[in-house]
Protein backbone atom coordinates (compact mmCIF):
# COMPACT_ATOMS: atom_id res chain seq x y z
CA UNK A 1 0.00 0.00 0.00
CA UNK A 2 1.18 3.60 -0.96
CA UNK A 3 1.71 5.14 1.69
CA UNK A 4 0.67 9.57 1.98
CA UNK A 5 4.16 10.07 1.17
CA UNK A 6 4.39 7.77 -1.75
CA UNK A 7 1.43 9.07 -2.92
CA UNK A 8 2.18 12.51 -3.17
CA UNK A 9 5.36 11.57 -5.07
CA UNK A 10 3.94 9.37 -7.67
CA UNK A 11 0.18 10.86 -7.88
CA UNK A 12 1.30 14.06 -7.66
CA UNK A 13 5.06 14.83 -8.34
CA UNK A 14 5.36 12.23 -11.02
CA UNK A 15 3.09 13.87 -13.53
CA UNK A 16 5.29 17.07 -13.26
CA UNK A 17 8.86 15.59 -12.70
CA UNK A 18 9.60 12.84 -15.39
CA UNK A 19 12.56 11.45 -14.27
CA UNK A 20 15.46 9.73 -16.55
CA UNK A 21 16.13 6.11 -16.70
CA UNK A 22 19.14 3.64 -17.64
CA UNK A 23 18.54 0.49 -19.61
CA UNK A 24 21.10 -1.85 -18.63
CA UNK A 25 19.93 -4.27 -21.30
CA UNK A 26 19.54 -3.44 -24.91
CA UNK A 27 20.90 -4.40 -28.42
CA UNK A 28 22.39 -3.14 -31.79
CA UNK A 29 21.80 -5.80 -33.98
CA UNK A 30 20.20 -6.42 -37.71
CA UNK A 31 16.68 -5.93 -36.42
CA UNK A 32 15.79 -5.70 -39.73
CA UNK A 33 19.13 -4.15 -40.32
CA UNK A 34 21.81 -2.14 -38.51
CA UNK A 35 20.33 1.15 -39.28
CA UNK A 36 16.91 1.11 -38.15
CA UNK A 37 17.58 -0.76 -35.15
CA UNK A 38 19.32 2.26 -34.40
CA UNK A 39 16.83 4.87 -35.07
CA UNK A 40 13.96 2.19 -33.18
CA UNK A 41 16.74 2.41 -30.49
CA UNK A 42 17.31 5.98 -30.10
CA UNK A 43 13.53 7.05 -30.43
CA UNK A 44 12.54 4.60 -28.27
CA UNK A 45 14.52 6.00 -25.52
CA UNK A 46 14.07 9.13 -26.30
CA UNK A 47 10.20 8.49 -25.89
CA UNK A 48 10.39 6.50 -22.58
CA UNK A 49 13.64 9.40 -20.51
CA UNK A 50 15.80 6.68 -21.00
CA UNK A 51 18.94 8.62 -20.89
CA UNK A 52 21.55 5.12 -20.90
CA UNK A 53 21.51 2.14 -22.31
CA UNK A 54 23.73 -0.66 -22.22
CA UNK A 55 24.15 -2.34 -25.87
CA UNK A 56 24.91 -5.75 -26.87
CA UNK A 57 25.46 -7.24 -30.58
CA UNK A 58 23.17 -10.30 -31.45
CA UNK A 59 24.24 -10.49 -34.47
CA UNK A 60 27.41 -12.22 -32.71
CA UNK A 61 25.61 -15.16 -31.90
CA UNK A 62 27.01 -18.09 -32.66
CA UNK A 63 23.84 -20.33 -32.99
CA UNK A 64 20.79 -17.64 -33.87
CA UNK A 65 17.75 -18.52 -31.96
CA UNK A 66 14.29 -17.86 -33.52
CA UNK A 67 14.60 -14.18 -33.00
CA UNK A 68 18.30 -13.88 -33.97
CA UNK A 69 19.69 -11.65 -36.27
CA UNK A 70 19.78 -11.94 -40.38
CA UNK A 71 23.87 -12.32 -40.46
CA UNK A 72 26.60 -14.10 -38.33
CA UNK A 73 29.24 -11.65 -37.79
CA UNK A 74 32.58 -11.85 -35.56
CA UNK A 75 32.97 -10.84 -31.27
CA UNK A 76 35.12 -8.16 -33.11
CA UNK A 77 33.01 -6.72 -35.70
CA UNK A 78 30.33 -6.85 -33.53
CA UNK A 79 32.02 -4.50 -30.75
CA UNK A 80 33.32 -2.47 -33.73
CA UNK A 81 29.83 -1.72 -34.33
CA UNK A 82 28.68 -0.87 -30.59
CA UNK A 83 31.44 1.05 -29.70
CA UNK A 84 30.61 3.38 -33.31
CA UNK A 85 27.33 4.24 -32.13
CA UNK A 86 28.70 4.45 -28.08
CA UNK A 87 31.51 6.89 -29.79
CA UNK A 88 28.47 9.31 -32.13
CA UNK A 89 26.17 9.19 -28.80
CA UNK A 90 28.82 9.35 -25.68
CA UNK A 91 27.02 9.07 -22.70
CA UNK A 92 23.96 7.59 -24.46
CA UNK A 93 25.26 4.16 -24.87
CA UNK A 94 27.85 1.67 -23.25
CA UNK A 95 28.75 -1.88 -24.93
CA UNK A 96 28.97 -5.07 -22.97
CA UNK A 97 30.95 -7.36 -25.65
CA UNK A 98 29.18 -10.56 -27.27
CA UNK A 99 31.41 -13.54 -27.08
CA UNK A 100 31.83 -16.71 -28.67
CA UNK A 101 33.40 -19.28 -26.17
CA UNK A 102 32.91 -21.91 -28.85
CA UNK A 103 34.46 -20.26 -31.98
CA UNK A 104 37.19 -18.16 -30.52
CA UNK A 105 38.34 -20.50 -27.41
CA UNK A 106 40.44 -17.96 -26.27
CA UNK A 107 39.90 -14.24 -26.70
CA UNK A 108 41.47 -13.35 -29.77
CA UNK A 109 44.21 -10.48 -29.54
CA UNK A 110 42.70 -8.04 -32.09
CA UNK A 111 39.58 -8.15 -29.48
CA UNK A 112 41.00 -7.74 -26.51
CA UNK A 113 43.44 -4.74 -27.88
CA UNK A 114 40.04 -3.25 -29.12
CA UNK A 115 38.57 -3.09 -25.79
CA UNK A 116 41.75 -2.01 -24.07
CA UNK A 117 41.79 1.11 -26.77
CA UNK A 118 37.81 1.61 -25.82
CA UNK A 119 37.52 0.33 -22.07
CA UNK A 120 35.95 3.61 -21.21
CA UNK A 121 32.95 2.86 -23.22
CA UNK A 122 33.02 -1.05 -22.17
CA UNK A 123 31.28 -1.74 -19.19
CA UNK A 124 30.38 -5.33 -19.38
CA UNK A 125 31.00 -8.77 -21.04
CA UNK A 126 28.01 -10.43 -22.53
CA UNK A 127 27.58 -14.30 -22.43
CA UNK A 128 24.40 -15.53 -24.28
CA UNK A 129 24.75 -19.36 -22.95
CA UNK A 130 21.77 -20.45 -25.58
CA UNK A 131 22.77 -18.71 -28.42
CA UNK A 132 26.65 -19.87 -28.04
CA UNK A 133 25.77 -23.47 -26.81
CA UNK A 134 27.59 -22.99 -23.76
CA UNK A 135 26.73 -23.08 -20.33
CA UNK A 136 28.38 -20.33 -17.49
CA UNK A 137 29.94 -23.09 -15.72
CA UNK A 138 31.87 -25.08 -18.34
CA UNK A 139 35.58 -24.71 -18.19
CA UNK A 140 36.11 -23.41 -21.46
CA UNK A 141 34.93 -20.00 -20.09
CA UNK A 142 37.49 -20.13 -17.69
CA UNK A 143 39.35 -17.99 -20.70
CA UNK A 144 37.24 -15.08 -20.83
CA UNK A 145 36.65 -14.95 -16.97
CA UNK A 146 40.05 -14.50 -16.58
CA UNK A 147 39.57 -11.62 -19.26
CA UNK A 148 36.97 -10.38 -17.18
CA UNK A 149 39.38 -10.41 -14.00
CA UNK A 150 42.38 -8.56 -15.94
CA UNK A 151 39.83 -5.75 -16.83
CA UNK A 152 37.32 -5.53 -13.75
CA UNK A 153 34.06 -5.94 -15.66
CA UNK A 154 31.21 -8.34 -14.58
CA UNK A 155 29.80 -10.63 -16.84
CA UNK A 156 26.46 -10.19 -18.22
CA UNK A 157 24.66 -13.38 -18.95
CA UNK A 158 21.47 -14.29 -20.70
CA UNK A 159 19.08 -16.66 -18.35
CA UNK A 160 16.47 -18.70 -19.55
CA UNK A 161 14.53 -22.33 -19.15
CA UNK A 162 17.30 -24.61 -21.43
CA UNK A 163 20.20 -26.32 -20.32
CA UNK A 164 23.12 -23.98 -21.05
CA UNK A 165 21.02 -20.96 -19.69
CA UNK A 166 19.24 -22.21 -16.55
CA UNK A 167 19.85 -20.09 -13.37
CA UNK A 168 21.49 -23.31 -11.92
CA UNK A 169 24.61 -22.71 -13.85
CA UNK A 170 24.93 -19.09 -13.33
CA UNK A 171 24.68 -20.05 -9.80
CA UNK A 172 27.55 -22.81 -10.18
CA UNK A 173 29.89 -20.39 -12.08
CA UNK A 174 29.25 -17.39 -9.50
CA UNK A 175 30.38 -19.64 -6.78
CA UNK A 176 33.30 -20.79 -8.38
CA UNK A 177 34.35 -17.20 -9.03
CA UNK A 178 33.43 -15.67 -6.02
CA UNK A 179 35.74 -12.31 -6.88
CA UNK A 180 33.98 -11.96 -10.20
CA UNK A 181 30.64 -10.58 -10.47
CA UNK A 182 27.70 -11.75 -13.04
CA UNK A 183 24.49 -10.63 -14.31
CA UNK A 184 21.25 -12.82 -14.42
CA UNK A 185 19.55 -10.78 -17.48
CA UNK A 186 15.84 -12.30 -17.44
CA UNK A 187 15.68 -13.56 -14.14
CA UNK A 188 15.37 -16.96 -15.79
CA UNK A 189 13.50 -16.34 -18.94
CA UNK A 190 9.74 -18.12 -19.58
CA UNK A 191 10.03 -19.03 -15.43
CA UNK A 192 7.98 -17.61 -12.98
CA UNK A 193 11.28 -16.03 -11.33
CA UNK A 194 10.23 -17.08 -8.30
CA UNK A 195 13.15 -20.32 -7.70
CA UNK A 196 15.32 -17.89 -9.28
CA UNK A 197 15.41 -15.29 -7.09
CA UNK A 198 15.40 -18.23 -3.89
CA UNK A 199 18.45 -19.36 -5.76
CA UNK A 200 20.37 -15.93 -6.47
CA UNK A 201 20.23 -15.59 -2.56
CA UNK A 202 23.28 -17.99 -2.52
CA UNK A 203 25.29 -15.57 -4.35
CA UNK A 204 25.80 -12.06 -3.50
CA UNK A 205 27.97 -11.75 -6.73
CA UNK A 206 24.99 -12.07 -8.75
CA UNK A 207 22.76 -9.19 -10.03
CA UNK A 208 19.60 -9.01 -11.33
CA UNK A 209 17.95 -6.75 -14.40
CA UNK A 210 14.58 -6.95 -15.36
CA UNK A 211 14.18 -7.60 -19.23
CA UNK A 212 11.05 -9.28 -19.48
CA UNK A 213 10.91 -9.57 -15.65
CA UNK A 214 7.42 -7.76 -14.24
CA UNK A 215 7.78 -5.00 -11.66
CA UNK A 216 6.09 -7.45 -9.16
CA UNK A 217 9.09 -9.71 -9.41
CA UNK A 218 11.54 -7.32 -9.82
CA UNK A 219 10.55 -5.78 -6.46
CA UNK A 220 10.92 -8.95 -4.92
CA UNK A 221 13.94 -9.51 -6.17
CA UNK A 222 15.12 -6.41 -4.54
CA UNK A 223 13.42 -7.67 -0.81
CA UNK A 224 15.57 -10.79 -1.02
CA UNK A 225 18.56 -9.87 -2.94
CA UNK A 226 19.20 -6.30 -1.79
CA UNK A 227 18.40 -3.15 -3.34
CA UNK A 228 21.62 -2.68 -4.94
CA UNK A 229 20.89 -6.08 -6.74
CA UNK A 230 18.44 -5.26 -9.54
CA UNK A 231 18.15 -3.00 -12.32
CA UNK A 232 16.05 -1.97 -14.83
CA UNK A 233 16.36 -3.77 -18.32
CA UNK A 234 13.95 -4.25 -21.34
CA UNK A 235 15.76 -5.90 -24.28
CA UNK A 236 14.76 -2.84 -26.83
CA UNK A 237 14.41 -2.55 -29.36
CA UNK A 238 13.65 -6.53 -30.31
CA UNK A 239 10.62 -5.87 -30.85
CA UNK A 240 11.42 -2.57 -32.17
CA UNK A 241 9.21 0.89 -31.34
CA UNK A 242 6.62 -1.29 -29.46
CA UNK A 243 9.27 -2.55 -27.44
CA UNK A 244 9.16 -0.22 -24.46
CA UNK A 245 5.23 0.40 -24.71
CA UNK A 246 4.75 -2.92 -23.76
CA UNK A 247 2.47 -3.29 -20.46
CA UNK A 248 5.19 -4.91 -18.80
CA UNK A 249 7.42 -2.11 -19.48
CA UNK A 250 4.70 0.42 -18.56
CA UNK A 251 4.30 -0.81 -15.05
CA UNK A 252 7.83 0.15 -14.49
CA UNK A 253 7.93 3.39 -16.50
CA UNK A 254 4.78 4.46 -14.01
CA UNK A 255 5.37 2.86 -11.09
CA UNK A 256 2.53 0.99 -10.87
CA UNK A 257 3.26 -0.56 -7.31
CA UNK A 258 3.94 2.76 -5.71
CA UNK A 259 7.51 1.79 -4.90
CA UNK A 260 8.70 4.78 -2.64
CA UNK A 261 11.33 7.19 -4.73
CA UNK A 262 14.65 5.65 -3.48
CA UNK A 263 13.75 2.38 -4.59
CA UNK A 264 12.18 3.68 -7.51
CA UNK A 265 15.48 5.59 -8.38
CA UNK A 266 17.88 2.43 -7.84
CA UNK A 267 15.91 0.23 -9.28
CA UNK A 268 15.45 2.62 -13.00
CA UNK A 269 18.56 4.07 -13.18
CA UNK A 270 20.89 4.68 -9.54
CA UNK A 271 21.95 0.51 -9.42
CA UNK A 272 22.99 0.45 -12.81
CA UNK A 273 24.68 3.57 -13.13
CA UNK A 274 26.84 2.84 -9.64
CA UNK A 275 27.69 -1.31 -10.79
CA UNK A 276 28.68 -0.47 -14.36
CA UNK A 277 30.00 2.54 -13.35
CA UNK A 278 28.24 4.50 -16.50
CA UNK A 279 30.21 8.06 -15.35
Amino acid sequence: MKTARHSIFIDIVYPFYMPTFIDAHAHLASWPDIETCKRNLVQGNDTHHIETALISHPDCSSFPGERGASRIISAYDGLQECLQLAKEMPGRFYVAVWVKPLIEPTPSKELVDLIHRHIDFIKAIKLHPFCERISPDDERMEPYYQLARELSLPILSHTALDEHSCIAKLVNAAKKHPDLNFVAAHLELGSDHEYSIRALAEVPNVYVDTAWVDLYHANKAMDILGEDHVMFGSDSPIDGLATLDNPLYQEFFHNTLGLWEGRFRRLMGENAKNFYRLY
